[in-house]
């Protein structure tokens, strides 16, 4: 397999590089680092957490029930603060148990870098559209600067978030909604002339769908099937 080298000197070239990164973790495990989770602490906090890490409904019930605070922060890893952890797939329910209690769908953990910053963040990343729609509708802000110390080579936002993650969908619908940066498009045209979709597959009609939204703008974007 040949490997072409990237300039990482440019955003754009440094966006194609994250966004392979991420897409390579979800298939072979590169870029992954050790499962962030360390000691928890013997408290209802600590319990709280524990049980999200479980998936275990009745345990976070008991723990709030004793004070557990759902916007604890351990660390910086997705495993190490509830409003994250929650947002695997599967605990959806403990998601919306959490934010009834007081979970803040808006809760940044500073010391964390993408994607882990945020819980919405998170749920992109872990590829779990229900915890990312629990969240967008307990009132999650869609204009996040999602990138870890964001300065002017560096402007990602929620639309190059869910591309970096390929949540097309989520994409998508963003650029109906928010307003669309220059970055925001050269970001799209990357993604469509540089990510091989099979046609026919679940995510070919996202892009044609881009591919169309890109010429409507006088963009000619081809992806490379």
């Amino acid at each position: 397999m040949r490997h072409t080298p990237i300039d990482l000197t440019s955003p754009l070239a440094l966006f194609i590089a994250v966004a392979l990164c991420i897409s390579m973790l979800f298939t072979t495990g590169a870029c992954a680092a050790p499962k962030e989770r360390g000691p928890i602490e013997d408290s209802s906090d600590g319990e709280l957490l524990r049980g999200v890490l479980a998936g275990s409904t009745r345990t976070v019930k008991d723990a709030l029930r004793q004070g557990g605070n759902p916007n604890r922060i351990f660390g910086k890893g997705f495993y190490e603060w509830a409003m994250c952890a929650a947002t695997q797939k599967g605990r959806e329910e403990i998601l919306d148990l959490l934010i009834i209690q007081g979970g803040d769908p808006n809760r940044v953990n500073s010391p964390a870098v993408f994607p882990k910053k945020f819980p919405l963040t998170c749920a992109l990343f872990k590829r779990n559209r229900k915890a990312y729609d629990i969240l967008v509708n307990a009132g999650a802000d869609l204009t996040i600067q999602p990138c870890h110390g964001c300065n002017e080579s560096a402007r990602d936002t929620l639309i190059t978030t869910a591309l970096n993650t390929s949540n097309f969908d989520v994409a998508r619908e963003l650029l109906e909604i928010l307003p669309v940066t220059d970055f925001d498009i050269q970001a799209l045209t990357q993604t469509v002339k540089n990510r091989r979709t099979r046609p026919g597959g679940s995510l070919a009609r996202y892009t044609l769908e881009f591919v169309d939204y890109l010429a409507e703008r006088g963009i000619t974007a081809v992806p490379p099937y």
